[in-house]
Parts: C-alpha cells; sequence; structure tokens
C-alpha cells in the first residue's frame, strides 16, 4: 500500500483496506492492523489538509466522504480486541486526532453559518 493523495481516493482505499480486513474473518492479524493504521494515518493527514484548506477558501466543499471512512474505520476497529499495546496507543492517538480535527471543522462551519462575512468569504 503506497500513500496515495486526495480525499475521495484516500476515503476509497480505507474502505477497500477495511473490507478485505473484515473479509478476511476472525480477529485481524497484527500485520493488518498495522498496514490499516498506516492508511489510517494517512488519511487523517489529508483530512487534515483539505479542512483547512476548506476552511481557507481553497477548496469548494469539506472533506465529508473522508470523514465518514475515517469513523468507519475506527468504529470498526474499536470492535476488535488488541493484542499489542503499540498499535492500541497508536489507533487512539489518531482517532483523537481525528475527533479534534472534525469537532473544530464543524465548529468553523457552525460559525460561518451564523457570521455573513465568512459565508462570503468561502462563496469566493
Amino acid at each position: 500500500m503506497e500513500p496515495i493523495h486526495g480525499s475521495q481516493t484516500t476515503a476509497s482505499a480505507l474502505i477497500g483496506d477495511l473490507m478485505r480486513l473484515l473479509l478476511h474473518g476472525g480477529t485481524p492479524r497484527d500485520i493488518e492492523t498495522a498496514a490499516l493504521l498506516r492508511r489510517i494515518e494517512i488519511g487523517v493527514q489529508v483530512y487534515e489538509r483539505e479542512f483547512r484548506a476548506f476552511l481557507n477558501g481553497q477548496a469548494s466543499r469539506p472533506p465529508g466522504e473522508l470523514e465518514m471512512a475515517l469513523q468507519a474505520a475506527f468504529d470498526e476497529l474499536a470492535q476488535h480486541p488488541r493484542r499489542r499495546c503499540d498499535l492500541g496507543f497508536r489507533l487512539d492517538a489518531l482517532e483523537a486526532r481525528f475527533h479534534a480535527s472534525s469537532r473544530l471543522l464543524a465548529q468553523r462551519m457552525a460559525r460561518a453559518e451564523r457570521c455573513p462575512t465568512l459565508r462570503l468569504q468561502h462563496a469566493s
């Protein structure tokens, strides 16, 4: 799995990796979980970059598809037992980072809805 760029392709790759992991059946092996965590980390980085671009008016819409794919991956991995503590810590750190960015985006979008000046900046 090599890194890919762009929220739609990243979301698609995340869903694909997650589906392969689920179709494998049983408890995911540590190597599979580690590979998915690498993909999730790339996804979180792309999500942060694209939501900043949206907030700065450089993108026309927020990275919603990627946000849903990341949330689905976190939800699914939370259901599996963790055999290695380092993978658990890494997953928790990535999920906390993602949720912080997601909350910030939601707050900024709500603020833009209340303030007409901010809405005009995003429209241009």
